[in-house]
């Protein structure tokens, strides 16, 4: 296929990526490699190795939400990896990696693992913990679909342990911020307590045997209620949807040299 200028040409065909185009400069460009590198963003006295990552840090800022950057290094014991998490936020016990496009397999590989052994810790607390892989840019207005992916913990999962429908959530009833199912209500708190309301209902209704009400009408009643677009669209909040443009709007002090560990 034919690459082509700012002026529309075509491009000869013998020309290919690894052999870089004659252009009218007095500067020698054999042996560059066409790759694109992040520029280190400093935003609140952190010095963040890309702008994307500082563009989150505005987003969860925005939102109150508390975040640690490159909180702790860990060991995936017994496979011997390194990895350094980009963004720990405490109360929502979440780990997230920021990746600015769909990751491949190898890039998911360090988070699955971290995940898995997140969910194995004898600390109670630590064990509820999962990780993340949040990939692409800022969206606007929201996320069109899952921007961000999750994975299973249990070792019993056949297949493709990954989830990759999930993104920001605001639940429209108690208005708890979370990760969640895109298009579907994310909460569970409030999905139960929704059941215990229809439950209560029916039983102010004579004539209808315990054992249809449980197994037959309220989960065909919650099903039904929590389908509706009220319930789907937590992510299309207006609390997320100024996070979001808040955080692509954002400007950053020039960056400073990161200085080495």
């Amino acid at each position: 296929m034919s690459d082509y200028n700012s002026n529309g040409f075509s491009a000869p065909e013998e020309k290919t990526k690894s052999t870089p185009p004659d252009l009218p400069f007095n500067e020698a460009r054999r042996g560059a490699k066409g790759q694109l590198k992040p520029i280190p963003t400093e935003y609140k006295g952190c010095l963040f190795r890309s702008r994307l990552e500082a563009r989150w840090a505005v987003f969860l800022d925005h939102l109150a939400i508390e975040w640690h950057y490159e909180h702790e290094p860990f060991t995936l014991a017994p496979f011997g990896d390194r990895y350094l998490p980009d963004f720990y936020l405490p109360a929502l016990a979440a780990w997230i990696e920021v990746k600015p496009k769909d990751p491949d397999e190898k890039a998911q590989r360090k988070t699955y693992l971290f995940n898995y052994c997140l969910a194995c810790e004898d600390d109670p607390g630590k064990s509820k913990e999962r990780a993340f892989v949040l990939h692409g840019g800022i969206p606007w207005p929201y996320p069109k679909e899952g921007n961000i992916i999750g994975y299973s913990s249990s070792p019993d999962v056949e297949g493709d342990p990954s989830r990759r429908d999930l993104c920001w959530q605001l639940c429209p009833i108690c208005q708890q911020i979370m990760i969640g199912q895109i298009n579907t209500m994310a909460c569970q708190g409030c999905k139960e307590e929704l059941g215990f309301l229809l439950d209560d209902a029916l039983d102010s209704v004579e004539g209808i045997p315990v054992f249809d009400q449980a197994f037959d009408i309220v989960p065909a009643m919650v099903s039904g209620a929590v389908n509706t677009t009220f319930f789907r669209s937590g992510h299309k909040a207006p609390k997320l949807r100024e996070a979001y443009a808040a955080a692509r709007s954002a400007w950053f002090d020039k960056p400073r040299r990161r200085r080495s560990a």
